[in-house]
């Protein structure tokens, strides 16, 4: 009996429960699917590139629309290749390609068709890449020397030593764990537990798992760096007071942030000189800047030389775990468990799984 038959005997006793014809019901269940289809991030980085779009269909030069409420769909290859042409002198291609995802994402929604279904649209977006502008990638990275002087750093400028802690547990473990600036700021307390052989850190959301399927990364404290890298998180926690809660809804609901237990790096509150940690997690450019801030003190406390290049960011912690790992002639497949990202050189790279004592030896052998 096949599945799209009319008789309905092929359904189980278990999916007969929850089999439903109401027509009202299905369709309220499909409209909330269908809005889950994109991160709620991704629809307010959206936002703005649309605002922006439906201005310019409302330019008298343009004509297009009269209200940027209502742009009419789907709009005209013409249009969007003059609008490549407006963000082109200003906009780097990744920019526009952006701009374009956006428009994108609201003609899906109105079910018509959207700018990558035109070739004369897509040739021009080539065109802006030839082009453009382009921005040259730094060689610059975070070293494991430089993890070790962060770690032995004992005061900052201006600073309280609480929010040296945090900056140093904050880049520290970014950089061991090899997160991306977002999985930072979004870890709640609850995402890390510690084992015999060290910690396990669990990013339950990730840029290559919107599903949210989870990926955990096990750093092991088998060296006195180490072992000095994993405490720079505890003594964060214990020194902000942070405490799991009994309340805990990771078990339930592993992709969602958990309310009970907060998030693991907090923002700093700063009052008639007393420092106080709140509920709401630090800013997106948090990271890159109290990195800078910290490599500004090493320069001051001669750790680093006067022409030392202090802009570093929040991707050159990520860089920098990674090619320390390289760096120690760890193999491809090991760094990606590590990192959590698929290894496109190995097939079977879903189906492969490090043991615990590989991948606690990966972290061991960073600082060294």
């Amino acid at each position: 009996m096949l599945p799209n038959s009319p008789d309905t005997s092929w359904i189980t006793i278990r999916k007969r429960l929850h089999f439903t014809a109401d027509r009202a019901a299905l369709e309220q269940r499909a409209d909330t699917l269908l809005s889950a289809s994109l991160e709620e991030s991704t629809r307010r980085g959206y936002l703005p590139w649309w605002h922006r779009f439906a201005s310019f269909c409302c330019d008298a030069n343009m004509a297009w629309a009269v209200d940027p409420h209502h742009v009419p769909l789907p709009v005209d290859s013409h249009i969007l290749r003059m609008y490549i042409a407006y963000l082109a002198p200003c906009y780097a291609a990744s920019s526009i390609e952006n701009a374009l995802a956006a428009i994108a994402a609201v003609c899906r929604s109105h079910d018509v068709p959207g700018p990558a279904t035109d070739p004369s649209v897509y040739r021009t977006l080539e065109g802006a890449k030839r082009m453009g502008p382009v921005t040259r990638q730094s060689n610059e990275i975070v070293e494991p020397d430089h993890i070790r002087k962060i770690l032995e750093l004992a005061h900052v400028d201006k600073w309280s030593h609480l929010r040296l802690l945090r900056a140093k547990a904050m880049i520290v473990w970014t950089f061991v764990i090899i997160l991306r600036h977002c999985e930072t700021r979004q870890m709640d307390l609850c995402d890390v537990a510690q084992v015999a052989e060290g910690s396990v850190a669990t990013v339950r959301k990730a840029k290559n798992d919107a599903i949210g399927r989870g990926a955990a990364t096990m750093f092991g404290h088998g060296t006195p760096w180490a072992a000095r890298a994993e405490q720079s998180l505890y003594d964060w926690v214990a020194a902000a007071r942070l405490q799991r809660s009994p309340q805990c809804t990771k078990h339930a609901d592993p992709r969602s942030h958990c309310e009970a237990c907060g998030y693991l790096f907090r923002r700093l509150r700063t009052c008639k000189g007393s420092t106080s940690v709140t509920q709401h997690p630090v800013g997106r450019s948090t990271l890159t800047d109290e990195l800078r801030h910290v490599y500004e003190q090493l320069v001051r406390n001669n750790a680093l030389p006067d022409t030392f290049d202090t802009k570093r960011r929040a991707i050159d912690l990520r860089r920098g775990g990674h090619t320390a790992m390289a760096s120690k002639d760890i193999k491809s497949l090991r760094r990606a468990a590590h990192g959590r990202w698929k290894n496109a050189a190995t097939a079977g790279d879903n189906y492969t799984f490090l043991h615990r004592s590989l991948m606690m030896q990966n972290s061991s052998v960073m600082l060294d």
